[in-house]
């Protein structure tokens, strides 16, 4: 409808609110024609806002409502009162009401706020509603005003950019906010001007939540420097919102490249990970922890992908960190591999080898295999298949886990060599180390699996008779 005909047709601030939300529905695309929307109604002044402006927008673009309220038994009475007030809010505009009603205190989780509690419940019923309904979208009623508390609140805890750009306008292509560029003065008048009625949430009045505080406190402050501050900080966050959405676009193309995910874990190659814009380094990481926690690492902040960035550009070939929601990032020489808690202890074994003869290795999942053959061919040599002189070893063989100050003389070498020097050397992982068999002849290692025999155990011109050793996978 245009502006100036809804000028002679309703009251100035009617008319300028919904102007201004379907300027915002444009600029954002939050609805299509036919869709059928949940809007989620509280019963403060902006649901009740919220509701009554797409009520009234029905016909422009052609939607269904349905009006859904939570009651989440916080607030005794007031609850009760509240959920009544949107039932018969609903009557009234003749449009379907689902209503449900949850202890939340029950079902909060540990390391759960009560508000996350609840604001998880909320959507998990949203969302239900969608499946219902068959429903397309989900209207909330933040408006410019809590755009402008979450920015501060945000900035006060030292978010970056994606903390930054407040609440998008729209969220999953579900979660819309039709209101989000409307002040809270501009409600008022609308809900005077209809003679609408809402209820207050006493909860609002409390300065034992930051949000309340923000707003009743440090915002009327910074207003006194900035009478403008509201409307500022939501344009900053739309910039904001352009800008997370190039590098996203940048990081999702960089993470194709450099991560792979391995069962519950994400590896990131450093080799590729260092080349990229610091920027892309920090988004990588924190999308790393992300996809392996879930909603376990709601407290990472700056700090922690900070030290991950330190860990995987500047740390040891060999070091970790902990990170909240238990995940530890691994740096394992040019990779870095971030999971949910310590790997298991590796198996401490120490086994007599059958020779000839087929050796299981329970606690690695592996069996060894030797037997004496005629002839051998160098391209049947593997790291898990190796050729002996026999003359070099002794009958009885044992097959152990390293230990401290072992030393072998590895092929090739006029000189011993500590197995630690060779394990940094070959980079095997500081926790796999334990796990890597050792093949002794007597005193002697013979063969380190998987890696490198000893030249005293080589096969020669003069050998009479070659031992072959494999080990396989059970």
């Amino acid at each position: 409808m245009d502006g100036k005909r809804r000028l002679g047709l309703c009251c100035l601030g009617e008319a300028m609110i919904l102007d201004q939300v379907e300027k915002t529905i444009e600029k954002y695309r939050m609805l299509s024609r036919g869709d059928r929307v949940i809007v989620g109604v509280s019963g403060g002044m902006d649901s009740v806002a919220l509701l009554s402006v797409l009520d009234k927008l029905r016909c422009v673009y052609r939607i269904s409502l349905v009006v859904a309220h939570l009651n989440h038994r916080l607030r005794g009475e007031e609850s009760r009162r509240d959920e009544t007030f949107v039932r018969e809010l609903a009557l009234k505009l003749d449009l379907p009401c689902e209503i449900q009603s949850v202890a939340v205190r029950e079902v909060k989780r540990k390391r759960m706020t009560l508000q996350e509690a609840a604001r998880e419940t909320r959507f998990l019923f949203f969302r239900s509603l969608v499946q219902k309904h068959g429903a397309h979208k989900i209207a909330l009623g933040q408006t410019a005003d809590d755009q402008a508390e979450t920015i501060v609140m945000r900035f006060i805890r030292g978010a970056g950019l994606v903390g930054l750009k407040g609440i998008p306008p729209v969220r999953d292509e579900l979660i819309i906010h039709p209101l989000i560029e409307v002040r809270r003065e501009q409600i008022e008048v609308y809900l005077a001007e209809e003679r609408l009625a809402h209820v207050e949430d006493s909860s609002n009045r409390k300065d034992v939540y930051l949000r309340n505080r923000i707003r009743r406190h440090l915002i009327p402050i910074l207003e006194e420097y900035n009478p403008n501050l509201k409307t500022r900080l939501g344009r900053m966050g739309h910039v904001l919102l352009l800008e997370e959405e190039y590098m996203r676009a940048k990081a999702e193309e960089a993470w194709s490249r450099v991560a792979q995910r391995n069962g519950e874990a994400v590896t990131l190659d450093l080799a590729q990970f260092r080349n990229l814009h610091p920027a892309l380094q920090f988004r990588l990481l924190r999308q790393g922890v992300g996809s392996v926690s879930g909603t376990r690492a709601k407290r990472l902040g700056v700090t922690h992908i900070l030290n991950l960035t330190d860990l995987a550009v500047r740390g040891k070939p060999n070091a970790r960190i902990h990170l909240p929601g238990g995940i530890t990032a691994r740096r394992i020489y040019d990779r870095l591999e971030i999971g949910k808690g310590e790997r298991p202890s590796s198996p401490v074994f120490d086994y007599v080898a059958a020779c000839p003869g087929i050796t299981p290795f329970q606690g690695l999942g592996k069996r060894l295999i030797i037997e004496f053959v005629d002839q051998w061919d160098v391209n049947e040599v593997s790291p898990h298949r190796v050729f002996l002189d026999s003359r070099q070893l002794q009958p009885s063989l044992q097959v152990r886990n390293y230990r401290h100050g072992d030393r072998f003389r590895p092929l090739g070498m006029t000189g011993s060599k500590k197995i630690k020097d060779c394990f940094i050397d070959w980079k095997v992982p500081m926790e796999e180390r334990a796990r890597v068999p050792l093949l002794l002849s007597g005193d002697a290692i013979v063969w380190v699996v998987g890696y490198r025999i000893s030249h005293d155990a080589r096969v020669t011109a003069k050998t009479e008779r070659v031992i072959r050793m494999e080990v396989q996978d059970l």
